[in-house]
C-alpha cells in the first residue's frame, strides 16, 4: 500500500525517527563534516576522508550524481583515470550513496519521513588504493 511507509509506522506507534549522525557506511566511525577537497580536477565538490579508507564527497542539491561518482573514483584513485576506470564494482571497490543534511550533519535512511536533498558519494577500494597493487 502506497501510504505503508516505514516512517508513518513509527510514527503511530509514537515512535521518533533516531537521529543519525553521519558515519562512514563501510566503517561505522563517525565523519567529519565536507571540506573543500584539494586536487586539479574537482568540479566544486566538498568531500573528504575515514580513516578506514574510504573516501566521500558532498552533492549539495543531489543532481549532479554522475558527475560526483567520477569525481570521488578520481580522488579515491589519485587522479589516475586509467586505474579508476580499470576497476570493477564489487571485485575492485563499493560505492554507496546516503542522503545527507549538512545542516544537522545526519544521515537519513530510506523510509524517512524527512529525505534531505543532498548526497554524499562514498568510495571504498577492496584490495589496495595503490594503482601498482
Amino acid at each position: 500500500m502506497p501510504g505503508d511507509r516505514p516512517w508513518k509506522r513509527r510514527r503511530e506507534r509514537g515512535e521518533s525517527r533516531p537521529d543519525k549522525e553521519a558515519a562512514c557506511p563501510f566503517c561505522r566511525l563517525r565523519l567529519e563534516r565536507p571540506r573543500p577537497v584539494e586536487g586539479t580536477r574537482r568540479s566544486g565538490f566538498l568531500g573528504g576522508a575515514c580513516a578506514c579508507g574510504a573516501v566521500f564527497l558532498f552533492d549539495e542539491s543531489g543532481g549532479h550524481g554522475g558527475e560526483a561518482i567520477v569525481e570521488v573514483m578520481l580522488a579515491a584513485c589519485g587522479d589516475d583515470w586509467d586505474y579508476a576506470w580499470s576497476l570493477h564494482p564489487e571485485v575492485d571497490y563499493r560505492m554507496l550513496t546516503l542522503s545527507y543534511d549538512p545542516q544537522a550533519h545526519r544521515i537519513a535512511e530510506p523510509g524517512d519521513q524527512y529525505e534531505p536533498t543532498g548526497k554524499l558519494y562514498f568510495f571504498k577500494h577492496l584490495k589496495g588504493p595503490d594503482p601498482a597493487d
